[in-house]
């Protein structure tokens, strides 16, 4: 699964939408960023999360993401 959790450009998105099932799927929201215990919700299972520049990634967000293999 790939995680997004801010905005990104259309383009991207559809290269994502593209490729995501290879890894599971695709979910985001362009403010998951500010919703810390959603973010954490939806990392459980991620394999990769894509931040731009609002996402403070620390200890206790790669905590609930034992599955995450990049950032």
């Amino acid at each position: 699964m790939i995680v997004v959790s801010e905005a990104l450009h259309p383009d991207a998105w559809t290269h994502l939408t593209q490729h995501a099932p290879t890894y599971g799927g695709l979910v985001g929201e362009a403010d998951w960023w500010q919703d810390r215990d959603t973010l954490k919700q939806k990392l459980e299972n991620a394999k990769a999360l894509i931040v731009r520049n609002q996402t403070q990634v620390n200890e206790d967000l790669l905590v609930a993401a034992p599955s995450l293999k990049v950032v």
